[in-house]
């Protein structure tokens, strides 16, 4: 059985990516992002389901943003106050303050998900 790929979404920017992600983590808990490291770029992508959409029990749906840079860190650390928000890659967790999110690497995304 042939399995339909996700309906896209390209994000503008990461920024907006780890802003959606640090905001849907306060419904589903701590998000996931996935990578794939090719062509010396990075894809970030992240797949959900949208329940009920028409006459589908859901639509799969993945928002992928590609990075100009090899990203290998394991993490995002994500702080928002009143001067900002301000977020890193990195291979440690942060002090108090920083949102985490793990960054699941993997070495070929399944079709279904994303087609590079």
């Amino acid at each position: 059985m042939e399995v339909p790929p996700a309906q896209k979404i390209e994000f503008a920017s990461i920024d907006d990516m780890i802003r959606l992600l640090i905001s849907s983590a306060h419904e589903r808990g701590i998000a996931n992002l996935f990578a794939h490291v090719h062509d010396g770029k990075t894809t970030f992508f992240i797949t959900q389901v949208l329940p009920g959409f028409y006459d589908y029990r859901g639509l799969p749906l993945t928002a992928f943003y590609t990075h100009d840079k090899e990203i290998n860190e394991a993490f995002v650390a994500y702080k928002a106050s009143e001067e900002g928000e301000e977020w890193e890659f990195t291979n440690s967790l942060k002090t108090p303050g920083f949102q985490i999110i793990p960054i699941i690497h993997v070495k070929t995304p399944p079709k279904f998900m994303l087609d590079l």
